[in-house]
């Protein structure tokens, strides 16, 4: 019997013969037990006293109920479920698609293809693991010996390769190390000859003195004497701190400790690339995640990467770096959320409301904030300071001014706002210098560091600094290039930019993608340029591998 006659057999157990829809109410004749919908045989018999079906006499006294048998099967239709649930399928299908979907069904069980290998995985997984099965067959391009995969990191060329690596790292870490020694050296001869020589009493230093004898006390002239020797020494020591940074550039970007082997994850569209800060390269992985996340925003949760929202998606991607992999987390954020921070287990939106999304089940949102006027926020920034102080800064507001559609913008004045999750209160500090949109934002202490975006609707290089405690701005060395909507992270005291958009060239409408990134220690006077990634990227996320 083929699937389609089964199910035509199995429907006709449970379709109303009058109105020939699925059973509402169902009750059957006396004799040949034909099934109707009670609203429908009631109408029926008002007409007439016989079954429509096999004519027998029947009237609404001798209607009976159903049997057992036809009310487990409607039970059934009405609540279909995919044999493959506890395999981790949701899905929410109708009868009729059941079969067809189960055929398709993502979470069905898959033999890996790769000889030797019994592992079953779901057929939406397959993929990946096939790309990872240690019983892939594998060539080495030295020798071209073909392998199992788990052989292949054993291979006496790889091995080899990794010890010729190691060594040329360690003949440059010995470098490094030299440089580092007689720069320390040149220092404290520098540094004893400076002493020595103040100690020597220069003209200069007479002088001084000569001076200092007009004073009535001799605490007087010994205090300042003091002061003025420590003060000298620590000119010096910041002059040969200084020089110490700059020497030591040349071989390691960054000297700060807190930057050294941090990795950063920039993520958009469905990829996403990995900076790796002490071999100074970028290693990129496509097609990993399951959405589009451009314009979207990024943090770490249980250890692990969530790519959050973007534009024509509220999903989110749970990513797992060291292993390329990603799961769908069950959480669904509003719709057109704009860019949002993790509080706790919750995610704050502010786009068309400050929105609580639980990252527990089960998984609600909740408003805690309603735009009375019916709002829209956009191209903003927003960042968490501490547990009672959420900051959303510059953007613009999209006003209704017809049924259907938002026809006209405004520009933020009032820019600057503090959310605290605890009160839901909202309170409004002092205002931006101009009108920012699609800028990035970091923290450091009590201070917001501003990165480009469009400073009154032109792409700008700025780097500003929000002081929270005073509510006053103040402006940092400005970046290389140009840019808005680009990702950012901070390492210690350093700053990071990454991709972005500039003014569009002469030959197009459309702003221009950047490949490039850039860096900058607080306290420097310049920024200096990164290696540029794969692929040009702009309304990207980006945060510090854990």
């Amino acid at each position: 019997m083929t699937q389609n006659n089964a199910n035509y057999i199995y429907f006709d157990h449970i379709t109303c013969s009058v109105c020939l829809e699925v059973l509402q109410d169902p009750v059957q004749c006396v004799k040949n037990e034909h099934h109707f919908c009670k609203k429908c045989i009631t109408m029926h018999l008002e007409r007439s006293k016989t079954c429509p079906v096999c004519q027998d006499t029947l009237t609404s006294e001798t209607l009976r109920p159903s049997s057992r048998i036809v009310a487990n099967l409607l039970q059934q239709v009405q609540s279909p479920k995919c044999r493959y649930t506890s395999r981790g399928c949701t899905a929410d299908v109708t009868h009729k698609s059941l079969f067809s979907h189960q055929e398709e069904c993502g979470f069905a069980p898959v033999q890996c293809s790769h000889k030797g290998c019994n592992a079953t995985v779901s057929r939406q997984d397959v993929d990946s693991h096939v790309q990872k099965c240690e019983f892939r067959s594998l060539t080495c391009d030295d020798c071209h010996e073909v392998m199992r995969q788990r052989e292949y990191r054993k291979h006496t060329c790889i091995l080899r390769k990794e010890v010729d690596e190691n060594r040329a790292n360690l003949a440059e870490l010995k470098k490094i190390l030299r440089e580092i020694q007689d720069e320390q050296l040149r220092q404290g001869v520098e540094i004893k000859r400076y002493v020595s020589t103040d100690l020597g009493q220069t003209p200069e230093t007479q002088q001084r003195k000569g001076d200092n004898l007009k004073q009535p006390s001799s605490d007087k002239k010994q205090s300042r004497t003091s002061q003025e020797q420590r003060s000298n020494l620590s000119k010096v020591a910041s002059a040969s701190s200084n020089q110490s940074r700059t020497a030591s550039s040349s071989s390691n970007p960054i000297q700060s400790q807190t930057a050294v082997k941090r990795k950063i994850v920039v993520a958009g569209d469905t990829e996403y690339e990995v900076f790796d800060w002490s071999t100074q390269k970028w290693s990129l992985y496509e097609n990993t995640l399951f959405f589009n996340h451009s314009d979207a925003f990024s943090f770490v949760y249980d250890n692990n990467i969530m790519i959050c929202s973007g534009k024509g998606t509220n999903r989110i991607d749970f990513l797992n770096v060291p292993n390329d992999s990603s799961i769908v987390y069950p959480s669904l954020l509003p719709s057109d959320c704009g860019k949002g921070v993790l509080v706790d287990d919750t995610i704050l939106t502010f786009g068309q409301a400050v929105s609580a999304t639980s990252l527990k089940p089960p998984f609600k949102t909740t408003v805690h904030v309603p735009y009375k006027d019916g709002r829209k926020l956009l191209s903003y920034a927003v960042i968490r300071m501490n547990e009672n102080a959420v900051v959303v800064l510059g953007g613009n507001k999209k006003f209704p001014s017809g049924r259907y559609k938002f026809d006209y913008r405004e520009e933020s004045k009032q820019n600057v706002s503090v959310y605290n999750p605890a009160t839901k209160a909202v309170t409004k500090l002092a205002p931006l210098p101009y009108g920012m949109t699609d800028m990035a934002v970091v923290a450091h202490d009590d201070y917001i560091i501003i990165l480009g975006g469009r400073k009154n609707e032109n792409i700008c290089n700025d780097v500003l600094m929000y002081n929270m405690a005073n509510q006053t701005c103040s402006k940092l060395p400005s970046m290389v290039e140009e840019r808005s909507n680009c990702a950012a992270v901070i390492m210690g005291d350093t700053i990071v930019a990454i991709g972005g958009e500039q003014k569009a060239s002469e030959r197009s409408i459309f702003p221009t993608c950047l490949r490039t990134a850039e860096y900058l220690v607080l306290g420097e006077k310049k920024w200096r340029t990164l290696p540029e990634m794969h692929f040009a990227k702009s309304r990207v996320a980006a945060c510090l591998l854990p």
